[in-house]
């Protein structure tokens, strides 16, 4: 989890102590050091965190020379495979100066040309630059795991992992885009997969599996260089087969992300999915079959909501006891994540119609720990059919259901909500779910080995039958990382409610349809009168709430107003 920036100035010099106030706002996200590289009128920068080879020699932005080729590059992310092409490449007369994965991108960029990208299995945003064919290419992983923003105007070019270190961009001006709210209040998740616009006025998301190439004073060339539905392998038909494949590119999974340099654990939360990490990771370690996996690993940090129906202590308890690994506790209440509610938006930077400080809390405490890396569940509830509503799903239906969840309609949302909450605590998540031979494998799959015999995830849980304990095997329930909106709104919120229906926006706003009812929501919240019943409402109330925060914390940026200084 690093932070990379990057500016290409047509009329002026690049102005250096900008260009580092620029992309120190990512320091969160790379809290180990800043590095700067210029040349040519094009400046690329990087806040590092220290994950594979922690000397200075692996730091971005790298330059890598090659007989005649020379190629700079600033890179976010980890090639989990980079063992394995480092043999490759080496065997080709490619040699390196660090151990780090870092070094095996421009390495691989020389010797395939963006093809190299198929070659990757891991995470990543990058921005190469080819002082050969003078061309900057920006490139994002398959499923949109690392973010990677970008203006481009006639003016100069720039780009960042976040829209934030815009605001402190020489020459950018802070305005809202108008267009993309009626799309944000209707279905605030579909909005992260599916379109390029973002909330700032100019600014551009590089979407998911692709690529783009600029040159300075010609046009940029966006390639989808990644289809999913174009690698889909070849299926055996017998299920005992089918598990047994499976099984074999989960653990393959897990295995390669276990690779660092630094302390790894696990968010755990007793559900199927972060289960199944931690399973695999104790088999891997038991039988040793890890490679570059530091020894003391076996952490997992656990969230908490003691006495609601959120709380899932019960499994998180089976696990750690059976596989005895060192329980970390955060008991979230009121006083825990009151105080972080703005910073969560800020850290988010986006309008959701929830509230992210818990997981941003639980993050957190993986920084005071000293963790660096967490192995975590995310996409196996996309990807193989854990939500309650695939259940309705008819067979035929059940995959194209999956597959625009996958890719558009829901996790590219999640992974940004976790993206930002993590590394605003200077933590990697690593997610096994999408590693990419697994996920084309699994939609290659029928739909009866997702939702089979009652079960979610029937093949997952057949696959690791053998090492999950009976009680997460059998479990039905899925309960969601959610925020209990209705204690909130009758308690620490209000403060908060009351300055944002103050703004002159909340009433200016002609889609804000809720500025019409401000005396109920006013006096509801005054009184305490939210109800379960009302839960639905509250969603779309925050939604237009966290609108305001928006908008003063990224446009107005005066956020004393929300403080009360």
């Amino acid at each position: 989890m690093c932070g990379i920036t990057g500016l290409i100035q047509y009329k002026s010099p690049i102005n250096k102590e900008n260009f580092e106030l620029f992309t120190n706002q990512l320091a969160h996200r790379g809290p180990d050091g800043l590095g700067t590289f210029y040349t040519n009128n094009i400046a690329l920068g990087h806040r590092r965190l220290s994950i594979l080879d922690l000397s200075e020699a692996a730091n971005c932005p790298l330059l890598y020379e090659h007989n005649t080729r020379k190629i700079i590059l600033t890179f976010n992310g980890e090639i989990f495979n980079f063992i394995e092409l480092r043999k490759e490449l080496e065997a080709k007369g490619y040699r390196f100066k660090t151990s780090s994965d870092t070094e095996i991108i421009p390495a691989a960029y020389i010797e395939w040309g963006t093809d190299c990208f198929l070659r990757f299995n891991g995470m990543w945003a990058l921005a190469l630059y080819d002082f050969q064919t003078e061309n900057l290419f920006l490139c994002r992983d398959r499923f949109s795991e690392k973010p990677l923003y970008y203006i481009s105007n006639e003016k100069f070019f720039a780009f960042s992992s976040e829209i934030k270190a815009f605001l402190s961009l020489e020459g950018f001006k802070s305005a809202l885009e108008m267009s993309i709210l009626t799309n944000n209040y209707k279905d605030c998740n579909s909005l992260e997969g599916a379109i390029e616009t973002t909330l700032l006025k100019g600014v551009l998301r590089l979407p998911g599996g692709c690529f783009l190439c600029h040159k300075p004073y010609q046009s940029n060339k966006l390639t989808q260089w990644w289809n999913t539905s174009d690698h889909i392998p070849t299926i055996p038909t017998k299920d005992s087969i089918m598990i047994s494949e499976f099984r074999d590119r989960l653990y393959k999974a897990v295995k390669i992300r276990m690779r660092s340099d630094v302390p790894i654990s696990t968010c755990l939360s007793g559900g199927l999915d972060s289960s199944s990490v931690v399973a695999v990771m104790q088999d891997l370690k038991k039988k040793g079959h890890v490679d570059r996996c530091p020894e003391n690993w076996q952490h997992a940090f656990i969230a908490t909501f003691k006495d609601t129906e959120n709380d899932e202590r019960e499994y998180a308890d089976i696990m750690t006891s059976k596989f005895e690994i060192d329980a970390h506790y955060l008991e979230f209440n009121q006083d825990i994540c009151s105080k972080d509610i703005v910073d969560s938006i800020w850290a988010n930077e986006y309008i959701y119609h929830g509230i992210i400080t818990p997981p941003m809390k639980l993050y957190s405490s993986l920084k005071k720990a000293g963790i660096r890396v967490s192995i975590d569940g995310h996409g196996g509830d996309e990807l193989l059919g854990g939500y309650s509503r695939y259940l309705n799903e008819t067979y035929e239906n059940l995959n194209a259901r999956l597959y625009q969840d996958f890719h558009y309609d829901v996790l590219p949302s999640i992974l940004r909500n976790f993206d930002r909450v993590s590394s605003f605590n200077g933590v990697e998540i690593r997610s096994p779910f999408l590693d990419w031979e697994l996920v084309t494998y699994s939609f290659g799959l029928k739909a009866e080995l997702k939702i089979g015999n009652g079960f979610s995830k029937y093949i997952l849980r057949e696959a690791l039958k053998e090492i999950l304990p009976m009680e997460i095997y059998e479990r039905r329930a899925k309960k969601g990382f959610s925020t209990p909106l209705v204690y909130w709104f009758n308690n620490f919120l209000e403060p908060l409610i009351i300055k944002c229906l103050n703004h002159p926006l909340w009433s200016e706003d002609p889609l804000n349809l809720w500025r019409l009812k401000t005396p109920i929501i006013l006096k509801k919240t005054k009184e305490k009168k939210w109800q379960q019943a009302d839960f639905r409402e509250l969603v779309s109330i925050w939604s237009y709430l966290n609108t305001i925060i928006f908008y003063i914390l990224f446009i107005d940026i005066n956020p004393n107003y929300l403080s009360g200084e």
